[in-house]
């Protein structure tokens, strides 16, 4: 992360698909990042965890899992910024994504009310859904396969770009 902050000049984002993310925070921190998301379940104390995020000045967010149910969040909403949810199963790219992934992107929007709430979805994110998930509620797509498996990178990227803005679904 260091060697990346030296010639990256967008906010960093730390995705924490480990065991231990506490053991992490502070290098992390260190390094640079703007924003770490943690797993709801691989947190022993999510509060504390998200707590010591934001008292370091990162943003603090919430990554879930597609089996994993909202209410295991619901009360830790207020110490997030965000929450990542995820729509493939983590472990390797290029996977389908899980349509019911859409839905728990709706009753996470309705969950959050009026308060500002990132709502970020990884996993099998490409133009064929981006625009349902930003209808949904999705404020953040992280498209990886979609873009980096395309020829045309720049392209792939404006096409999910332009599905967000206008036009029908696809």
């Amino acid at each position: 992360m260091r060697s990346l902050a030296a010639v990256c000049h967008i906010p960093m984002d730390a995705h924490l698909m480990v065991s231990d993310p506490d053991a992490l925070l502070t290098d992390l921190v260190d390094a640079g990042v703007a924003r770490i998301a943690v797993h709801v379940e691989a947190c022993r104390h999510l509060q504390r965890t998200l707590a010591s995020i934001r008292d370091a000045g990162v943003e603090a967010g919430i990554a879930i899992n597609p089996a994993t149910a909202l209410s295991t969040l619901e009360e830790a909403l207020s110490w997030a910024d965000f929450v990542l949810i995820m729509s493939v199963n983590p472990g390797f790219g290029g996977q389908a994504f899980i349509p019911e992934s859409l839905d728990k992107v709706c009753r996470l929007r309705r969950l959050a009310g009026s308060r500002p709430l990132d709502i970020t979805v990884d996993g099998g994110v490409g133009s064929s859904n981006a625009r349902a998930l930003v209808e949904a509620g999705a404020t953040t797509l992280v498209a990886g396969s979609a873009v980096f498996g395309s020829a045309d990178r720049a392209g792939a990227l404006a096409e999910i770009r332009a599905a967000t803005t206008h036009g029908e679904s696809r």
